[in-house]
């Protein structure tokens, strides 16, 4: 217990920007842990909007999306070494940001009928979420490969694009 007690602070941590993956234990033992954390807050978030064969394809697609995507790049770059403390801060800080995102994924219901928008407060905190999103994945990143936040940023946001358009395909009228 005292183990993922440290470990979810860690998460935390690397949330706020205080640690990278670097700071998280070496070995393939660290991803099931995130990524069951990972599945699950994907799962909740997604309780009100799908039914239950829909929200777990979409967080399985969603956690491979990010496996496949991390290990590619890592690969590219000679670093696939950096792997399971890569793909463990990016699911377990994702996890934890997650939890912040449970109040605003459940606000999507409140789509206005008339103009198809959401209320300006609430828009507003889901592009600080996804903004704050982008700027974790491109720190560890750019721990992981070892080069500057900017170019973490953008990769961060080429992999946002990417999962956007493939999880919007296959998940088009669900």
């Amino acid at each position: 217990m005292q183990a993922l007690l440290w470990l979810l602070s860690r998460f935390a941590a690397i949330a706020f920007l205080r640690a990278g993956p670097q700071d998280l234990p070496a070995g393939h033992s660290l991803i099931p842990v995130s990524l069951g954390l990972y599945l699950l807050v994907d799962l909740i978030q997604a309780l009100p909007r799908f039914d239950v064969p829909h929200m777990i394809m979409i967080a399985v697609l969603d956690a491979l999306l990010l496996a496949a995507f991390v290990q590619l790049l890592l690969r590219s770059t000679r670093r696939v070494a950096r792997l399971p403390q890569t793909l463990g801060a990016l699911y377990g800080a994702g996890a934890f940001l997650g939890l912040f995102g449970v109040p605003l994924a459940w606000q999507l219901e409140s789509v206005d009928p008339v103009t198809g928008t959401l209320p300006a407060g609430v828009m507003l905190l889901l592009f600080v979420y996804l903004g704050w999103n982008l700027v974790v994945m491109a720190h560890v990143l750019r721990h992981a490969l070892d080069r500057g936040l900017g170019t973490g940023l953008a990769i961060s946001l080429l992999y946002f694009l990417f999962s956007q358009l493939i999880m919007g395909a296959v998940f088009a009228g669900v």
